[in-house]
């Protein structure tokens, strides 16, 4: 959180992971690519993007704790992976990946997150964006996947120098670590039989770069800056088993997500 001149001016960088699972219903080329797939993968570096909306009471006030309705806005990045090529994950354009956010006030100058969480809903591309799949669950619904923000167990020295983690705000070192549950169903479209899965798990989000703030209209501002992710990605293929458990780090992981400002705080702003 950075606090601006005069203090009721107030923006915050808060973290959020994506979580999804999704159904791939491959066309033959990627069928094939995906039944020879060996190798490692990874990550390119993207952007962290985030926008937030403060909350302001009947008097022009800014709220600064209390539980907040959020919106995940974006989501993106994308897998390289060799035989397989590019897979290609956001988070729905059309849909509203909603969530909450508490925060507290220490009483000490420090504000604290208390507990965040998203419900995102996502889509999966193989063809380079052209055909996107959406989120779905056990039964093949479009659903979203809810995560949640927990403080990472065993936080490290990187490039950001970051050696302890907490829920402070700003979160400097970030450090949030959560359950990133990732399922790529590539399905035989001939046989309609599953040949392959792409899980994503342990996501260790931490360290925030190269800050740059941008102010929006109605004292909205909007961050960009470059953190570091690191997840466990685990393929396997079916029916013949062949699974590859690897670790990849990421150097920036595309947010967006707002704070809803009430109809009232609206009206008083207007």
């Amino acid at each position: 959180m950075t606090i601006f001149n005069p203090p009721k001016f107030v923006t915050r960088s808060l973290i959020g992971t994506v979580g999804l699972s999704a159904i791939a219903f491959s066309g033959m080329t990627e069928s094939v690519k995906a039944a020879n797939f060996q190798g490692s993968f990874s990550v390119p570096g993207v952007p962290v993007q985030t926008v937030v909306f403060d909350k302001y009471d009947a008097n022009g006030n800014e709220i600064e704790t209390g539980t907040f309705t959020t919106e995940m806005e974006d989501i993106s990045f994308n897998l390289q992976i060799p035989d397989l090529g590019t897979v290609m994950v956001r988070e729905d354009p059309n849909k509203v990946s909603s969530g909450k956010t508490t925060v507290n006030d220490t009483g000490d100058g420090n504000f604290q997150i208390e507990d965040s969480y998203f419900d995102i809903y996502t889509q999966l591309s193989l063809d380079g964006g052209t055909t996107w799949l959406d989120s779905v669950d056990a039964n093949g619904n479009s659903a979203p996947m809810r995560v949640e923000l927990a403080q990472a167990p065993n936080p490290s020295s990187n490039q950001f120098g970051c050696i302890s983690s907490n829920h402070f705000l700003p979160p400097d070192c970030g450090g949030y670590w959560s359950q990133f549950h990732s399922w790529f169903w590539i399905i035989d479209p001939q046989t309609n039989n599953l040949i392959a899965t792409i899980h994503l798990s342990n996501v260790f989000h931490f360290g925030f770069s190269n800050v740059n703030r941008v102010a929006l209209p109605n004292l909205d501002q909007r961050e960009i800056f470059i953190s570091e992710v690191q997840v466990d990605v685990e393929v396997e293929m079916v029916p013949e088993p062949l699974t590859i458990l690897g670790s990849f780090t990421a150097l920036g992981f595309g947010t967006f997500f707002k704070r809803k400002v009430g109809k009232k705080a609206q009206q008083d702003k207007a």
